[in-house]
């Protein structure tokens, strides 16, 4: 028998998606209940404080491996323990930076996993964006510091090259984004950036709402985003992401080091786009843009 920690944010999409990673195990001959215990802690909102004192309460029950998702929950892992073997996938998409990763392909530490998203995605995402709505100039890029943890500086030699005046909005709150575009949308030729984050995910639905209603086209990372009326999307697939990560659960079970397994990028990138929201918006979408959606809305 081998205990497997598991922190999530308490999120239907996460649940779902969580669910892929068990079956996953299971084809590898892990059976919760039989040989696999799961110690599952579900944590609501988006509060740090609270994913510190899950973090510190799993790292006391002492399990074999733990398997997480995101920055906020991997660094809060990451200060309560440097021993206990780490999984994490989705939503870190600077391992290295911020700390947790020696290197890509050799980590180094207790830590491994699989991201969301690499350096490039933020360039690609305002690359799309701007061919969506050629006459912007001007992103501002939604940034949760608790979620998405120090802003990646390469976004603005990205946002230059394309012509781009980029305005990081530095939100905690709801509240704050709301602020933060009614400002913004003051002046024309503006859209919206909404990068993977705990924060997105809670709040995809008021997103939508708010920049919408200033008639603002805005870029999310997961399919769910444009499929809630967003316009665009670019990023991994998080239910495919949890269950190639089974792979590396399975392997440190088995007593493989984190140090010793790579952290891997996605190794595809899915482009979903609204065409009923870009109908509402005015714009006519390039053919060019429209050949490389994996999905399209309508």
């Amino acid at each position: 028998m081998r205990k497997l920690g598991v922190l999530l944010p308490d999120q239907v999409l996460i649940r779902r998606a969580y669910a892929g990673l068990i079956a996953a195990l299971e084809t590898k001959g892990w059976t919760p209940g039989n040989n696999l215990r799961l110690d599952e802690r579900w944590t609501p909102g988006v509060t740090s404080a609270l994913y510190t004192r899950d973090a510190a309460s799993l790292v006391r029950d002492a399990p074999d491996a733990i398997f997480t998702y995101s920055y906020p929950i991997v660094s809060a892992l990451h200060a309560a323990t440097t021993t206990i073997p780490i999984v994490f996938a989705y939503g870190v998409t600077d391992p290295v930076g911020n700390g947790f990763v020696k290197s890509l392909a050799h980590p180094g530490g207790n830590i491994t996993g699989f991201t969301m998203a690499d350096h490039g995605s933020g360039g690609k995402m305002l690359q799309l964006l701007s061919e969506a709505a050629p006459r912007m100039n001007r992103v501002l890029w939604m940034w949760n510091p608790d979620s998405n943890g120090p802003v990646p500086r390469p976004v603005f030699d990205q946002a230059k090259a394309l012509g781009l005046n980029l305005k990081i909005a530095m939100v905690r709150t709801f509240a704050d984004l709301d602020t933060a575009v009614r400002a913004f949308a003051v002046k024309p030729g503006g859209g919206v950036l909404i990068p993977a984050s705990n924060f997105g995910v809670a709040h995809r639905e008021a997103i939508v709402r708010l920049v919408l209603r200033y008639r603002l086209p805005s870029i999310g990372s997961g399919p769910s985003y444009a499929a809630g009326g967003g316009l665009l999307t670019y990023g991994g697939n998080v239910s495919e992401i949890f269950r190639q990560s089974a792979s590396y659960v399975d392997r440190v079970l088995r007593g493989e080091k984190p140090s010793d397994l790579p952290v891997q990028n996605p190794t595809k990138y899915i482009i979903t786009v609204n065409l009923t929201t870009a109908k509402a918006l005015g714009l006519t979408l390039p053919p060019s843009l429209l050949v490389q959606a994996d999905q399209l809305f309508r």
